[in-house]
């Protein structure tokens, strides 16, 4: 006879048995059951029985919108143990299921039985929540006869001698719980970070999980700009410790991510990090791109997950909640460094409308020899600068530096005011020679800068130039005054600056003696006359024709052979209109 055959054929002689009155107990209970998050827990079905049991049936319901029970069974059980040998469970969408077993159906009919006992496990199902758990909730399992099953299965004890013992006949059905947790499942630092001048630490990122086997999980860290995720691993920590297979990093700018799983590859261990509290599960180390100069206060930067982490527990990804830190970049403590601008001499250049005007740089380190400079730089927007940085005659064109670039900001009208922003490294190219500029106890000229007072400046006023503490010169980015020491960015706090100082001066041309605004014969002629006859020019400067500001017939030589022998252009101002200071011009009215 077939299975599915004798199993109908033993449900209706279970169910058409006469049932014999018994007062003996006889009970059909639930184990209490806990479930932790996602996670698959047992419920064991316990029997009280006053005679051997041959056989029973069971019926149970449940609400199916709070749990799945994924399987019904004997496993573990003392019907197990004594062999049962026929076995059939069924489970109903609708929230319900059944399971028949029958101990002793086949040749040679030994005559299996449940012996008498009390609270006996004999049989078990595994159940799971249908939704993530988010508040601690209660399900309830109820013995229901006549409901579930074709045809309906009632809940019974077949005692030998095939008296059915039934709800009608004094089995007791209790009914059960089964509570369902939330699980803890929690991602966190084991500390905050803090750094100190140059270097790094590490934070470790801790799991705490009561809910079962991790089989992998993955998280993603965001941090800010001021700082650089410099590694990832999850070396000297519980999950290196277990031998993950897979795992996957990557860095970006301002973020890292981690992916471990650990079971990937044959045979197929079954590697999994066990449920415990502060599992270390990852290594980030950072370093401070950016970093306060004392006495300023330290900075603080947040390290956050981002989005929602998740972890692989009980083969169920589900998401793991999080708490962030900090990381701390303590003040450094400021480079012995300054920075200067003036003439050629380092002090306050001077100039008059409508003259040029060179700007010297310097710096000064007594302690450190420097890798690299980044000035910013503003000034008055009665100065235009005329041309990009010049290391020509200067500290940096004898050691050679390799990256020279400057960019200036002659608009008044853009909001920022007029800027110019430098840098400069002085070894930038293989083979990386290790070109500094030396320390030293004095001002070192690393360029200059050629600018101009512009026509309407005031005599009298001083022009600023000024090392404000940001730039952002003809770029978005915020330029600050920086050096570079030992392969380190740090604030430059020494520097001063310097005020163009505008002076009213009469402009000219040298070597036209005669003022009629034309270099040629005639000033020769004029100049010899100044010369011989003891009478002031009206622009002595004019007549200076080499600039040694004495007016004898040196300056007749000089302008004779500029003109007539093809000697270089005289000192300026020899090709326009111009000033020199030093010099009294008077009246000169062909610049007008």
């Amino acid at each position: 006879m077939p299975v599915s055959a004798r199993c109908a054929t033993m449900l209706c002689l279970v169910l058409a048995t006469t049932v014999s009155q018994v007062t003996a107990q006889n009970e059909l209970e639930f184990s209490a059951g806990t479930l932790i998050g996602q996670s698959v827990g047992s419920v064991a079905i316990e029997m009280t029985n006053d005679a051997e049991v041959e056989s029973f049936t069971i019926a149970v319901g449940f609400d199916a919108s709070s749990i799945d029970v994924v399987s019904i069974g004997i496993a573990g059980t003392i019907t197990e143990t004594i062999g049962a040998e026929l076995v059939f469970p069924e489970i109903f969408a609708t929230g319900g299921f059944i399971l028949g077993v029958f101990l002793d159906v086949d040749p040679p009919f030994d005559g299996q039985v449940i012996p008498i006992g009390s609270d006996t496990a004999v049989a078990t199902f595994e159940i799971m929540p249908t939704n993530p758990v988010v508040v601690p909730e209660t399900v309830t399992f109820e013995f229901v006869d006549g409901t579930f099953g074709s045809p309906s299965i009632d809940n019974t004890l077949v005692q030998s001698g095939g008296t059915i013992i039934d709800a009608s006949s004094g089995l007791v059905l209790t009914s059960g719980d089964a509570t369902l947790l939330p699980a803890d499942l929690h991602f966190y630092f084991a500390g905050a970070g803090e750094i100190e001048e140059f270097g790094a630490d590490t934070l470790t990122v801790l799991f705490d999980n009561n809910q079962g086997l991790a089989t992998s999980y993955q998280l993603t860290l965001t941090h800010p700009e001021a700082l650089a995720l410099e590694s990832i691993s999850i070396d000297s920590t519980d999950a290196g410790a277990v031998g993950a297979e897979s795992v996957v990093t990557e860095i970006l700018a301002t973020s890292g991510s981690l992916a471990v799983v650990f079971d990937t590859n044959p045979p197929f261990d079954g590697q999994a990090l066990g449920a415990g509290l502060g599992l270390s599960i990852g290594q980030f180390e950072y370093s401070c791109l950016t970093a306060p100069t004392l006495p300023s206060p330290p900075a603080v930067h947040l390290v956050d997950f981002a989005g929602t982490p998740t972890a692989t527990v009980g083969g169920l990804e589900v998401p793991v909640t999080t708490e962030s830190t900090t990381v701390t970049c303590l003040a450094l403590t400021p480079a012995n460094t300054s920075y200067a601008m003036g003439d050629v001499s380092g002090q306050n250049p001077t100039g008059a409308p409508g003259q040029p005007v060179t700007l010297y740089l310097f710096v000064q380190d007594e302690d450190d020899p420097i890798q690299g400079v980044q000035m910013a730089i503003s000034y008055h927007c009665d100065l235009n600068v005329t041309a990009l940085v010049d290391i020509t005659g200067t500290a940096l064109e004898t050691i050679g530096a390799e990256f020279v670039d400057s960019n200036f900001d002659n608009d008044p009208t853009d909001g920022d005011g007029c800027e110019l922003v430098v840098g400069i490294l002085l070894d930038a190219l293989p083979p990386f020679d290790g070109q500094t500029i030396p320390a030293s106890s004095d001002l070192v000229a690393i360029g200059t800068v050629a600018m101009q007072i512009s026509d309407s400046a005031v005599p009298g006023v001083a022009l600023d130039v000024e090392f404000p503490e940001t730039v952002d010169g003809t770029g978005a980015v915020d330029i600050e005054n920086i050096v570079v020491i030992d392969f380190n960015s740090i604030e430059v706090i020494n520097r001063t600056g310097t005020a163009v100082q505008v002076v009213d001066a009469t402009s000219f041309v040298r070597g036209d003696a005669d003022t009629n605004g034309v270099i040629d014969l005639a000033d020769c002629l004029a100049l010899l006359s100044h010369v011989f006859s003891g009478v002031t020019p009206s622009c002595v400067a004019a007549s200076d024709s080499d600039a040694d500001l004495d007016l004898d017939l040196d300056d007749f030589f000089a302008l004779a052979s500029y003109l007539f022998l093809s000697a270089p252009p005289l000192p300026a101002p020899s090709t326009g209109c111009g000033v020199d200071l030093d010099a009294d011009c008077g009246l000169y009215s062909s610049c007008d």
